[in-house]
């Protein structure tokens, strides 16, 4: 498949330059193999939420590193392979019956720098075989990575199960913004509140950008803008820092959000941000050197630029 052959050619190169190429998340999956339950945990996760989406892949034997930048080969040990081929019944249907997914899955073995990873294709389950369940919850593929699939009921489990889903459950819950009614706010509030997030706005429509980029950049969604008016900004310094990397630019966007959320929130919106800059990237908007961005000044259509 070409988008494996372009992901590991991604990571071998990240690998032998020190070099981190942040890959697309949405239809690969990179995970390291271990004896850790938890991470054959993870993997079986992954496995269920591609199933329950639009299908994948899963490369093992490569540890991404997000937080230190880096990829770490491994390799895939043949002695998991027992465990590996206890994907195919690790799945049930919402009542708790086990699920043979044996259709939907198949491995191949890569050859990869001095060794060898693992690569699971996934298909997506019909939609009249939805959803199935890992250990009593049902999980989606997003650009951020797996997340339990809202309003499905859990399966009969045992209550360790049912209790550890009631937690993340709450947890999400308490994080998600309060409905309020219209007009529930006071006029005075609302200008308040206007008035604390024009200066950040402001900038985004400067005359320099919208010169650079053309009136499309008017129609772009309010995150990709900021990103570019603070590359911009970063750019036009002449300090020796002119250059911002991912984790730069994911703070300044954090902070202009109001810098407020939950360690979960702040790591999805760190995996958002590099999935645009990747996006940005690959759409020639900047150009990436190294780990760090600058404008690609001879970039000029901008418009329907995810599509």
């Amino acid at each position: 498949m070409k988008i494996i052959n372009d992901i590991l050619q991604h990571i071998a190169y990240s690998i032998a330059n020190d070099e981190y190429v942040w890959t697309d998340q949405e239809k690969v999956a990179i995970k390291d193999n271990s004896h850790i339950a938890g991470e054959w945990s993870d993997l079986f996760i992954s496995v269920n939420a591609f199933l329950n989406t639009n299908g994948g892949a899963i490369i093992i034997g490569i540890k991404d590193d997000e937080d230190n930048n880096k990829f770490i080969f491994n390799g895939f040990d043949a002695r998991n392979e027992s465990k590996l081929r206890t994907l195919v019944a690790e799945f049930t249907d919402v009542d708790g019956n086990p699920r043979d997914i044996s259709d939907y899955i198949r491995f191949d073995v890569v050859s990869f720098l001095s060794g060898e990873v693992v690569v699971v294709y996934i298909d997506p389950l019909p939609d009249d075989s939805k959803y199935l369940y890992y250990k009593g919850n049902a999980y989606q593929r997003l650009v951020s990575g797996d997340s339990k699939i809202p309003g499905l009921k859990a399966t009969t489990t045992d209550d360790q199960i049912l209790t550890e889903a009631f937690i993340e459950d709450e947890v999400v819950v308490a994080t998600e913004p309060e409905v309020i009614e219209e007009n529930a706010i006071a006029e005075e509030e609302v200008q308040e509140e206007q008035e604390a997030v024009k200066p950040a706005f402001q900038q985004l429509y400067s005359a320099e950008l919208i010169t650079i980029f053309g009136s499309d950049y008017i129609s772009l969604e309010p995150d990709l803008k900021q990103m570019l008016a603070y590359i911009y900004e970063r750019n036009m310094d002449m300090g020796a820092n002119k250059y911002p990397n991912a984790d730069e630019i994911s703070d300044r966007l954090w902070a202009l959000k109001g810098g407020i959320g939950s360690a979960v929130e702040v790591d999805m919106h760190k995996k958002k941000v590099k999935k645009t800059l990747f996006l940005m990237e690959k759409n020639d908007m900047i150009i990436r050197i190294k780990a760090t961005y600058r404008l690609n000044m001879g970039y000029e259509v901008v418009k329907n630029l995810f599509n």
